[in-house]
C-alpha cells in the first residue's frame, strides 16, 4: 500500500539504538564546527565531501554538478570512503602495531559507514575494504575483482532489491568493475600524460568509470556530460586536500577557535576552487545534453559491446604476455648445454660471446 502526503505525528523520541543516537549526536556538532568556521554554499560542499550529508548543496548546485559530472564526489563516492581509510590507517600507523591497527581501522570503517549514512554505495566499498583488511590481518592476497563480487553478493543476500531498484548500487558496482577491468589497458594508452599530482591517475579511473557506466547512466538520468571527464581531472586532486582541511576545520572547533578559523579560511580556498571550476564548465554552451529515452535492450546491447570489448583487450594482453619465437627452459638445463658447448671444438663460432 501506498500513502499519499500523509500526516506524521512523533509519539516518542530517544528510544533508538544508543551507539547510532551518539554517532548522530557527534556528527551534528562536527556539521555546526564547520557551519561556523567556513561559509556556505562552501561549507555545505564541505560537508558533502567528508558526511556525504544529502541535498545539503542546494537542487540549484547539485545540477550543476550533475551537468559537469562530479556529482559522485558530494553523494560520497568509493573514492571518499577509501580517502577515509587510507587517513585512519596512515594516522594508526604511528601508535599502534600493524595486526592492531587493522583491528582498529575495520571498526573505523563500520563507524564511518553508520556515519555518513549506510547507503548502497558507501556500504559496497566498506565491505570491500572490510574484506581486505581481513585478508591484510591473515595474510592472504587479495583479488579486487572477487573482492567487488563477494561485496554484492553479500548485499544482495541482504537485500536483494537492490539489484533492479537502487540506482546507487548499480552504478556503483559498474564503476567499480569499470576501474577494475578497464583502467590497465587505459593506463597503456595514456602514458603520454604527465603524473604531477596525479593527473594521469584521475584521467584513466575517470576513463574506465564514465565508459562503464555510460549505457546505464543514460538509461536512468537521460543526460551526457561533454566535459565530466576534463572536469573530474582538475577537481579530484584537490578532493582529498579538500576534505581533509574540512576535517581539520571541525575538529579544531572543539578545541580551538583560533585554528578553526585558520583552518577554516584554507578549507575555503579549496572548495572554493571545486565549486568555481563546476560553476565555470556549466556555462560551457552544450557542456551537457539530452539523450531521447530509449529501451533497456539497448543499455544490455551497450554492456555487451564494453563485455566483448574488454574480453578482446583481454585476449590481446595476454598473447603480448608470451614471448613469440623464445622458447622457455629450466636454468640447469641451458647451463649444461652452455658448458657442453664451451668444452666442444665449435664453441668459438657456435657459442654467443656472453654466453661462454
Amino acid at each position: 500500500s501506498v500513502l499519499y502526503y500523509p500526516t506524521l505525528t512523533v509519539q516518542e523520541v530517544g528510544k533508538g539504538n544508543i551507539f547510532f543516537e551518539k554517532i548522530y549526536q557527534v556528527k551534528d556538532a562536527f556539521r555546526q564546527k564547520i557551519q561556523q568556521s567556513i561559509v556556505a554554499p562552501q561549507s555545505a560542499l564541505g560537508e558533502g565531501l567528508l558526511l556525504g550529508v544529502n541535498g545539503v548543496l542546494g537542487e540549484q548546485w547539485e545540477e550543476v554538478f550533475r551537468k559537469v559530472g562530479i556529482i559522485h564526489i558530494v553523494v560520497l563516492s568509493g573514492y571518499n570512503i577509501m580517502l577515509v581509510i587510507v587517513f585512519v590507517k596512515y594516522v594508526l600507523s604511528y601508535v599502534l602495531p600493524y595486526k592492531t591497527r587493522l583491528v582498529f581501522g575495520f571498526g573505523a570503517i563500520v563507524a564511518f559507514a553508520i556515519l555518513v549514512g549506510l547507503s548502497a554505495t558507501v556500504v559496497r566499498a566498506s565491505v570491500m575494504a572490510s574484506i581486505l583488511l581481513l585478508l591484510q590481518f591473515s595474510g592472504s592476497t587479495y583479488n579486487v575483482l572477487r573482492g567487488l563480487f563477494l561485496a554484492g553478493v553479500l548485499m544482495l543476500l541482504w537485500n536483494p532489491l537492490l539489484l533492479i531498484y537502487d540506482p546507487g548500487f548499480q552504478l556503483s558496482f559498474l564503476a567499480t568493475l569499470g576501474l577494475i577491468v578497464l583502467a590497465p589497458y587505459i593506463e597503456k594508452w595514456v602514458r603520454f600524460v604527465p603524473t604531477v599530482l596525479g593527473v594521469r591517475e584521475f584521467l584513466v579511473a575517470t576513463l574506465a568509470t564514465q565508459l562503464f557506466v555510460l549505457p546505464f547512466l543514460l538509461y536512468q538520468i537521460g543526460e551526457f556530460s561533454v566535459v565530466a571527464v576534463l572536469v573530474n581531472v582538475l577537481v579530484l586532486p584537490m578532493v582529498p586536500v579538500a576534505m581533509l582541511l574540512t576535517f581539520f576545520t571541525g575538529l579544531a572547533g572543539f578545541i580551538s577557535p583560533v585554528a578553526a578559523v585558520l583552518f577554516g579560511a584554507l578549507a575555503q580556498v579549496s572548495l572554493t576552487y571545486i565549486l568555481r571550476i563546476a560553476q565555470l564548465f556549466a556555462e560551457i554552451p552544450y557542456a551537457a545534453f539530452v539523450v531521447p529515452s530509449f529501451s533497456f535492450w539497448l543499455v544490455l546491447l551497450g554492456y555487451a559491446l564494453i563485455g566483448y570489448w574488454v574480453y578482446r583487450l583481454h585476449k590481446r594482453a595476454e598473447a603480448e604476455a608470451y614471448l613469440p619465437g623464445w622458447t622457455i627452459e629450466a636454468e640447469e638445463v641451458v647451463r649444461e648445454r652452455i658448458m657442453a658447448a664451451s668444452q666442444s671444438d665449435t664453441a668459438t663460432t657456435e657459442t654467443p660471446v656472453f654466453f661462454k
